[in-house]
Parts: C-alpha cells; structure tokens; sequence
C-alpha cells in the first residue's frame, strides 16, 4: 500500500554504503502522467524493502513496498509504476527497514515528462560500452555533464554488453576477441551444461557493467534501451565468421535464449520494442529498436511488422517535428549494390555487419521519412564513430546525429564514413537527395588504427522563433580540459525543427508554436 512518509524521515535514513546487491533505474514514460521504475536485486532472499519517491526535497516521501516478481539466472527484479505531475523533478530511494530508521540501498533521479517546452527538454544517447577498457571513465564523464545539459531521457541504444568478447576473453588474448576461445567445443556438451555455462558468464557480463561503468547514467533520467548486436553476437542473428564456436547451430540457439532472457530482464522487461511519446504538441518522439527481431541474411526484416508499421503510422500523423531514435544509422551504405563484390562477400561470410540498407524493410522506412511532412531528427549509433549529417528531403530536413562508442574495442576501430553522398544510398522509390556532413569525430592520438574518440552526444530541445531548436553536443568521455572540464569532440550544433504548414482532408493546418512571449 501506497504511504507517506513526513520530510521528517530523512534524518531517520542512515548514512549507508548503498549496497551493491541492489539496482534501482527509472525506466520508460507511461501514459496518464506515470513513470515505469525497474527494481532489481542479486540477492536471491532479500530483505524487506521499500521504494521511496518525493517531488522535491520540502515534500513528503511515498513509500511503496517492493515485490520481487520476475527470475533469470543471477538475477531476481520487477517493475513498479508510479504517478507523477507533467515536467517535475523526482528523487527516488531504494530502502531497507533496520533497527533505528532505515538504511539507504541505492538512489535515482529523473524529471517527469513534460507537457511543453516552457523549460528545454534533454535527450542523453549512448551506444556500444566494452566494460573492461572503461576504467571508470564513463562514470567521471557522465557526473561531469554541465547541470544543463543532464538528462530527462537517456537512451541506451545498444551494445550495452559484450556477450561475445565476455565469452572470448575467458582466456588470455593480445586484442578483445582473440583467443583460443574463439575455437571452443561448447557446442559439443550437453544442452544442460552449455545453458549454465552461459548463464553464468552472461550473467556475470551484464552485473559487472550495470554495477560499474553505467551505473551512474541508469540513474539519472527516464531510460530507454535498444538492442545491439552484442547483446548476442556481432551482427546476430547471422553466423559470425570470426567466431568459429558459433558455428555450432546448437549453441547459437542455447546462447540465443540465454541472452534474451538476460535482456529482457534488465532492459526490456516488458518486451515492447517500440515506444513514442510528445512534449505537448511541440515535438514527438519515437524509439524503434531494429535488433531483437532482424532476421538472417540480406534483405531480412529488422523489426516486428506491429514495430514497423507503428513507426510508420507515427510518421505519417506527425504534425510537429519528430525524434527517430535508432540503434544503428539509416543514412548508410548499402553493400549489396551492384560492383560491391568483396563488400557483399564479407558481409555473407560474417566477417562484415548487415547495415540497414542490407535490411528488407529499409526502403519502407525510407519511404515513410520521404512522405511525412514534418522535419525529423534522428539518434543512431553502434559504428564505432560521430557524425552529423543532414539531407533536404521532400520538402523538409532530416538530420542524422550517430554517436559511438562509449567504449571502444580495440579490436573495431574505426573513423566516420562521410558517404553516402546522396540518399538514400539503397535506390528507394526514386529518392535522391545530397547528403551534407555538417561535423565529425576526431582519431584518438597514438591508437596505431585510426580509431574514434569514445563519445556521447546530449540533444537539447528548446523553442525558439521558428519553430524548435535542437542543440546537439557530441562529448567525449577520455580526457578533460585544462580546468577540469568536460571536452567536446564538436559542440553546439544548432539544429532548427521547423512545425511545417500539413494538408488534411483539403484544409492547410499549422501547429502553433508558443513562443513564450
């Protein structure tokens, strides 16, 4: 039952480690003024405990006792879904009752979806975080963010573990990925043991990263995650040529399974992979994960048709500028072109990743973005490097930002493609417009293969006179300046979100801006 605690009981809160056997992350926006707020513990017979949330410091505390509900290996959590008023601040506290008062376990933060953008609105994306090479760099970056550029939403997009170099770095090896562990006979055991082998490993990956270098960015923000490909295997769900024990089609079905579960555990516990949400009628939003349900091979589907078709459906009716959050890139090569023979030949091996353009939905997606009327941003990641590009398209803009990696392997370096040169690169419904690459990432100095800095990018969404104005920050996560501060790898993008005049049933319609004035 839903209580209430005096300000009071702050005193009575003891000052506690917070405890590493707990996890408390606010998750995704709910409809109806609420939020979703994702509880976890490893401790497999907890204590009692209490999730506690207040609007500011002077209110009152709400105390919700927490109910373990869901299992995977390793990991015991549930959901809670708590009301909030539209644009305000919350602190959550994960609790314990003790002789005395009660212990603090672990804390969050995060401000409830506004209803318009009287106060600018954050959006904080991420992808690709290798855990060992971090070193608590992400964490020092993350807490170093300016107080204006902290999240309201913050987006995981993908590769927030590495199934498969947890695997590989079993035993020693010069780069991530190489060893003799690449060349394991797994696939030869018993379905049994090959199920607890990986559900002990796996489960080890996802602990050591969620409780070390993320744990700072879970805590901050309504956060929304998308699949990459490591949260299985590079370029899953395709047979990786790199990685000879997957060739076993035994062990890909039992480490399939094994990982789901694990994502869906921690990231996806309710299993929509798709959400959209608006900021008033100012602008929309809309996450479209292109990973957990891509089948094999060229031309494969990327997402559910339910996925697809919302997106679809949410370009089509937008009447305000739109926000596309994608794991991976859409302005991007297609490999499969006619004369791109050692390309294709890669990439059907599984010594090369499928893009979207090697998708069999891209083109419908393409077509989706050349028909809306609306001006649309879109936040990819998962290439290993930062870009800004944008395209005239159809009479609007589309602007592409890509930010990756978090944490970079050094067995994937890479540098930012600045091709295509017109898009969509994968002929489309006789789409063709240039692509104009406005900023790009820097190599990382004495990295032997050029390789990009590890980065992150803030959007910040503010009304302006003409409509929105969307100011992108693309971070960098390793060095800081000569006074402590955070670098950037390029910064201050002003990205302008035009509310375009839409025609329905024969009627000219303009969405009004509220300047403020």
């Amino acid at each position: 039952m839903d209580g209430s605690i005096g300000a009071s009981g702050e005193a009575a809160v003891q000052d506690s480690v917070f405890s590493s056997q707990f996890l408390l992350v606010p998750h995704h926006f709910q409809g109806g003024e609420r939020i979703s707020i994702w509880v976890a513990s490893y401790d497999p017979d907890p204590p009692a405990v209490h999730l506690r949330y207040r609007q500011s410091v002077e209110a009152d505390w709400h105390s919700i006792p927490v109910q373990f509900l869901h299992k995977v290996p390793g990991l015991i959590y549930s959901t809670l879904s708590i009301p909030v008023l539209p644009g305000e601040r919350y602190q959550l506290q994960l609790v314990q009752l003790v002789e005395g008062g009660e212990a603090l376990l672990q804390r969050a933060e995060f401000r409830a979806r506004p209803d318009n953008l009287s106060e600018p609105f954050t959006l904080w994306y991420g992808t690709c975080f290798y855990e060992p090479a971090d070193k608590g760099a992400l964490a020092s970056a993350f807490s170093s963010l300016p107080d204006v550029q902290k999240p309201d939403m913050t987006v995981l997009g993908g590769d927030q573990v590495y199934l498969d170099m947890a695997f590989t770095d079993q035993s020693w090896s010069y780069k991530p990925g190489y060893s003799l562990k690449l060349f394991s006979l797994l696939g030869l055991m018993p379905v049994r043991f090959i199920r607890a082998r990986l559900q002990t490993l796996f489960s080890r990956a996802y602990r050591t990263a969620w409780c070390g270098g993320l744990r700072p960015v879970l805590q901050q923000g309504a956060t929304y995650f998308l699949a990459g490909d490591h949260e299985f295997w590079n370029d899953y769900p395709n047979t990786p040529g790199f990685l000879p024990a997957l060739w076993s089609n035994k062990l890909r079905r039992v480490w399939s399974r094994v990982a789901r579960d694990l994502f869906h555990a921690y990231q996806l516990p309710d299993r929509v992979t798709y959400r959209q949400f608006s900021v008033g009628d100012e602008v929309s939003f809309f996450t479209l994960d292109t990973r957990l349900y891509r089948g094999k091979g060229r031309d494969a589907p990327f997402a559910s048709a339910e996925a697809l078709n919302a997106c679809e459906s949410w370009l089509e009716s937008l009447a305000c500028p739109g926000v596309l959050i994608l794991p991976a890139p859409l302005v991007a090569n297609w490999q499969f072109k006619p004369g791109s023979r050692e390309g294709a030949w890669r990439v059907d091996i599984g010594w090369g990743d499928h893009s979207l353009a090697d998708t069999g939905q891209y083109r419908d997606l393409v077509s989706a973005l050349n028909a809306t009327t609306q001006d649309v941003l879109i936040v990819a990641g998962d290439v290993h490097y930062n870009r800004l590009a944008q395209v005239e398209l159809n009479g609007k803009t589309l602007t592409e930002v890509v930010s990756s990696p978090l944490s970079g392997l050094s067995s994937a370096p890479a540098m930012p493609e600045l091709e295509p040169q017109v898009f969509p690169d994968r002929p489309t419904d006789n789409i063709a417009a240039p692509v104009r690459y406005i900023a790009c990432g820097e190599a990382r100095p004495g990295s032997g293969t050029p390789a990009s800095q590890n980065n992150f990018v803030t959007v910040r969404f503010s009304r302006c006179a003409e409509g929105i104005n969307a100011e992108v920050i693309c971070w960098r996560v390793n060095g800081r300046g000569e006074d402590g501060e955070l670098l950037r790898e390029w910064g201050e993008q002003n990205i302008l979100l035009r509310h375009r005049v839409t025609q329905w049933a024969g009627l000219d319609r303009r969405e009004p801006v509220d300047t403020g004035a």
